[in-house]
């Protein structure tokens, strides 16, 4: 149910450019990601650090 809601997720955010392989290799679970990379724009309403102190 997890992998499903994630490749879906994918799928909404990335359509066709994001995949993702998971199932048994070499006696271990292996899931592999693969999604293009984007750089994020700053936004000026976020702030740069979280204050924990707040």
């Amino acid at each position: 149910m997890a992998l499903s809601n994630v490749r879906e997720r994918l799928m909404l955010l990335y359509d066709m450019e994001a995949q993702l392989d998971a199932g048994p290799r070499d006696g271990r679970f292996s899931l592999n990601l693969e999604f293009p990379y984007r750089k994020e724009r700053r936004r000026r309403d976020v702030k740069p650090y979280l204050d924990i102190d707040r």
